[in-house]
C-alpha cells in the first residue's frame, strides 16, 4: 500500500508547468533509469492489450484497442475520481469515504457507454482507522521516549480501542508456539521477533490468547518498523480480529528493550478502531465471447484514507474503465468473454 497524498494538481502532476533540472550525475542516471522503466512499463501494457484482449476472430475492421484507449480519456476518468476524493466526505476514496461515489461513477460510465452485464458483488470488510499517533516510552530501568516512525509504528488492524498501558515486558521468541509463552505473566507486554514459524497475525492472536496487554514485533536485520496489516489476508466474518495493540519496532529499539528486559517497564498509549463495513465489487461482463474461457481484467477502486489514491490505484481503475468502454465502442469481436472488475477493499 502506498500513502497517496498527491493529487493531479500537485507539483509533478502539473496544473502549471515545472521544469526539473539536475546537475548531479547520480541523480541524472536515476532519472534516465526511471524514464527507461516507465517506457518499458508502457510497452508491457501495450503488449498485454494486444496479446490478451485482441483475441479477435475473423477480419479486423475496428480500431485496435491500444490505439482506442487514449491517455486523454484515462485522464478524464482520473480527474473525475480526484474530484470525488477531494469533494465532501473525507478527502479520499476509502471504503468509509469516497468509495461508493467512485463506484457510482464507474457504473454510470459503463451503463452509458457499454452493453455489458453490469452487477455488484457485496461483502463485509473490516476497516481500520488510527485515531491518534501512538506513544511508547521506557519507564524502567530509566526514562526514554521512543520516536514514532523511526523507532516504531502501530500496525494496521493491530488494536481496537483506546489503550494506556504500563506493564513489564516478556520475550516470547518468535511467538509461534505455546512453549514460547511458558511462564508468561498475564498483563505483560510481549516482545517477539518478526518472521520465524508464523506470520504476525498468528503471533498477535497467540499473545492475545495468553492475555498479553500488547505485542511488540521486532524487525530483523536492521530493518525499520513496518506499517503492515495484522489480520487474515482473505478475511471473512468468522476470522478473529486482533484487539490488543500490535506495534512494529526497529531492530535497534528491540535490542535496547531486550538488553534491559529483566527490569523493563513500558508505557504504551494507542487509540485506533476497527469497524465492519458493507462494501462491494463492481463487475462488467461482455455479452460476447466464450463464457467458459473468461479473461478477467481488474483494478482496485478503493484508495487509502490519507489521500485521493490517484496513482494507487485510480490509474488502474481509470484504464480498465476506458478499456471496457472501447471494447464495446470499437466492436471488437471476442473469442473469450472479458470480465472487467473494480475491487472494493484492497486497501
Amino acid at each position: 500500500m502506498h500513502d497517496e497524498r498527491r493529487s493531479l494538481t500537485s507539483p509533478g502532476y502539473g496544473s502549471s508547468p515545472r521544469r526539473w533540472v539536475t546537475t548531479n550525475p547520480r541523480t541524472a542516471r536515476l532519472l534516465v533509469i526511471g524514464v527507461v522503466i516507465a517506457v518499458l512499463a508502457v510497452l508491457v501494457v501495450v503488449v498485454t492489450l494486444i496479446v490478451v484482449l485482441e483475441n479477435r476472430k475473423g477480419p479486423t475492421s475496428h480500431t485496435p484497442l491500444p490505439q482506442a484507449v487514449t491517455l486523454a480519456s484515462i485522464m478524464t476518468h482520473l480527474k473525475a475520481l480526484e474530484g470525488i476524493a477531494l469533494g465532501p466526505g473525507g478527502g479520499s476514496r476509502a471504503v468509509l469515504t469516497g468509495y461508493n461515489k467512485s463506484a457510482e461513477y464507474v457504473m454510470d460510465q459503463l451503463s452509458a457507454n457499454t452493453d455489458c452485464d453490469l452487477y455488484t458483488q457485496e461483502f463485509l470488510v473490516p476497516v481500520y482507522t488510527q485515531l491518534s499517533d501512538p506513544v511508547v516510552a521506557l519507564q524502567q530501568p530509566y526514562n526514554l521516549s521512543f520516536v514514532v516512525g523511526s523507532d516504531f509504528l502501530q500496525t494496521r488492524y493491530g488494536g481496537n480501542g483506546e489503550y494506556n498501558i504500563l506493564a513489564p515486558v516478556f520475550d516470547i521468541g518468535d511467538g509461534c508456539n505455546a512453549s514460547d509463552f511458558t511462564n508468561f505473566p498475564p498483563g505483560a507486554i510481549a516482545i517477539a521477533q518478526n518472521g520465524g514459524r508464523c506470520v504476525q497475525y498468528d503471533k498477535a492472536l497467540n499473545a492475545e490468547a495468553l492475555n498479553a496487554a500488547a505485542l511488540l514485533i521486532v524487525m530483523s536485520r536492521g530493518a525499520a518498523p513496518a506499517y503492515g496489516r495484522v489480520r487474515s489476508v482473505g478475511w471473512t466474518p468468522d476470522n478473529p480480529l486482533v484487539r490488543i495493540p500490535v506495534l512494529s519496532i526497529s531492530t535497534t529499539m528491540g535490542t535496547l528493550v531486550r538488553n534491559v528486559i529483566a527490569s523493563a517497564s513500558i508505557n504504551l498509549v494507542t487509540n485506533s478502531s476497527v469497524v465492519i463495513a458493507n462494501t462491494f465489487n463492481v463487475l462488467c461482463a461482455t455479452k460476447s465471447g466464450d463464457p467458459e474461457r473468461t479473461v478477467v481484467v481488474g483494478a482496485h477502486l478503493d484508495g487509502v484514507p490519507e489521500g485521493p489514491g490517484i496513482n494507487d490505484d485510480g490509474s488502474g481503475s481509470a484504464t480498465v474503465l476506458e478499456m471496457a468502454i472501447q471494447v464495446h465502442k470499437t466492436g471488437m469481436p471476442l473469442t473469450n468473454r472479458i470480465l472487467f472488475a473494480w475491487w472494493g477493499s484492497e486497501e
